[in-house]
């Protein structure tokens, strides 16, 4: 970002070429990005940058797989949830549900919790006449304990896809046309601001939402520098688009 006199004057890409901003500066990656890397410490209050340092991310993050599928699925909870755009598996009792959160604690990965998303029963254009879309998503560890990422990612997936399978009617693997998946680490690859593959950019403590989101006194969007805003899931409400 282009600052001059505490000014935001534009943005500076890296090939250098300069686009200089007529009204404003609208940052939309992550708060972490946007003042450690993309503004000069000089140009910053004093002591801002190690705030923004010690914004505390997820400790989770999450495994996504993207699938084509030949029918909706018709689940065995009842016919009601079938005409729902998202399901959230659970367990029970209480102790079965708890048991895999402290496992991601310490970096095991779980598959029996997964939530499933399919847009197309809303908007059949999502896919082709007929078929359907699906994302599979899952709350994992970004650190593994002993193994990984890569190492696992195909046993895991399948794990997370049987675990959906096995709650529905009509769905067997013959019914997926097409799967990608994306691990937790990926995520931070294929999405940038998404850092330590956190989903909502920084965690959604008590401590980082509403007015203190993403810090005291940066609640309504403004920096302490003049025209540069921020917007995304760095600021309020947090994650997702809104």
């Amino acid at each position: 970002v282009k600052v001059s006199s505490g000014e935001a004057k534009g943005i500076i890409l890296q090939g250098g070429e300069e686009i200089g901003a007529t009204k404003a500066v609208v940052s939309n990656v992550n708060v972490k990005q946007l003042f450690l890397d993309m503004l000069r410490p000089g140009d910053l209050p004093a002591g801002l940058p190690e705030k923004v340092r010690r914004l505390k991310h997820y400790s989770l993050s999450g495994f996504l797989q993207a699938i084509a599928l030949d029918e909706a699925p018709r689940y065995k909870a009842g016919e009601e949830v079938n005409d729902a755009a998202y399901v959230n598996y659970s367990l029970y009792p209480m102790e079965d549900f708890l048991r895999p959160f402290d496992e991601f604690y310490y970096g095991i990965p779980d598959t029996k919790m997964p939530s499933i998303a399919v847009p197309t029963i809303f908007d059949p254009s999502r896919a082709p006449e007929g078929k359907h879309t699906v994302y599979l998503y899952h709350l994992e560890p970004y650190y593994l304990k002993d193994r990984k990422w890569e190492e696992i990612k195909e046993e895991v997936a399948d794990g997370i896809l049987e675990t959906a399978l096995k709650h529905t009617d009509n769905l067997t693997t013959a019914n997926v046309l097409g799967r990608w998946a994306i691990t937790p680490q990926e995520m931070e690859m294929y999405y940038p601001s998404m850092l330590q593959g956190d989903f909502a950019h920084i965690g959604m403590y008590i401590n980082q939402l509403s007015a203190y989101r993403p810090l005291p006194g940066m609640g309504q969007y403004r920096t302490p520098i003049k025209r540069l805003y921020q917007c995304g899931a760095s600021t309020h409400p947090g994650m997702g688009v809104t």
